[in-house]
């Protein structure tokens, strides 16, 4: 068996995980899969989507960790991804206006 394990970074959340041939648990955020893998070819891909929060950090790093499958090596069974998150767009809304005013007027 072959597990993928997520580490979101504080201010993401997790909210799916998808991918042929994975079964998923989203309370753990780990996909599982049985079956050999053979030698230069690939598991299908897994596909996740997740929430930011309105304070999340600039620059975000996730870390996946691979395990199982009778790997020999395991010194590369992590990796690490880094995101820059870019501001949403200010909705603030505002208006100037130029009118002359009078008291008691409209």
């Amino acid at each position: 068996m072959v597990t993928v394990s997520e580490q979101p970074p504080a201010g993401m959340t997790i909210t799916s995980m998808s991918g042929t041939g994975w079964t998923f648990n989203s309370k753990n955020l780990t996909a599982t899969r049985s079956g050999a893998l053979n030698a230069g070819t690939n598991y299908p891909a897994i596909t996740l989507g997740f929430a930011l929060a309105s304070n999340a950090a600039s620059l975000l790093t996730n870390t996946f960790t691979v395990s199982g499958g009778g790997a020999g090596n395991t010194l590369n069974n992590t990796n690490t991804m880094v995101s820059s998150v870019l501001p949403g767009p200010d909705l603030a809304v505002s208006k100037t206006t130029n009118s002359t005013y009078q008291q008691g007027g409209s």
